[in-house]
């Protein structure tokens, strides 16, 4: 019995990032991906995402339309169409990969710096030498 997924549009950041968790979630290789069963899986995700919002992004839905038109590709015999689509696919969602790998490793590097902003020097002049009496309190109301 196949395991029913469930999900929300906000958890992708588009359908490139749908399909690469369909893949990671079925365990595929990227360089040697089940088109076939990864085609059915996400028409399947964006029917059921459709029976619960209407206005499901055109992204996904465009992203829908070229997986079923390359699986039709896929049907025909020796199609040198349908080969090209799933080299492109393949490379689109290796490429995504990666550049979702360096987007955490990017991440992880600004969470662990520590930015420290100290308090702007004056200006020269009158102004400046009445700001900085009044930050040390030797000013006194009326002494400028």
């Amino acid at each position: 019995m196949p395991e029913v997924l469930t999900f929300k549009i906000e958890d992708f950041e588009g359908p490139l990032d749908l399909l690469l968790y369909l893949v990671g979630k079925n365990k595929m290789n990227l360089y040697d991906v089940n088109i076939m069963e990864l085609i059915e899986q996400y028409t399947a995700a964006i029917r059921e995402m459709q029976q619960d919002r209407m206005e499901i992004s055109s992204e996904f839905i465009d992203m829908a339309a070229h997986l079923v038109q390359m699986k039709s590709a896929l049907l025909l015999p020796r199609s040198p169409e349908a080969e090209r689509m799933k080299a492109e696919l393949t490379g689109r969602l290796i490429e995504y990969s990666a550049c979702k790998e360096v987007a955490a490793q990017l991440g992880s590097r600004a969470r662990d710096l520590y930015t420290v902003a100290r308090e702007p020097m004056p200006l020269g002049g009158a102004g400046a030498r009445a700001a900085a009496m009044t930050r040390t309190g030797s000013c006194r109301r009326g002494s400028i």
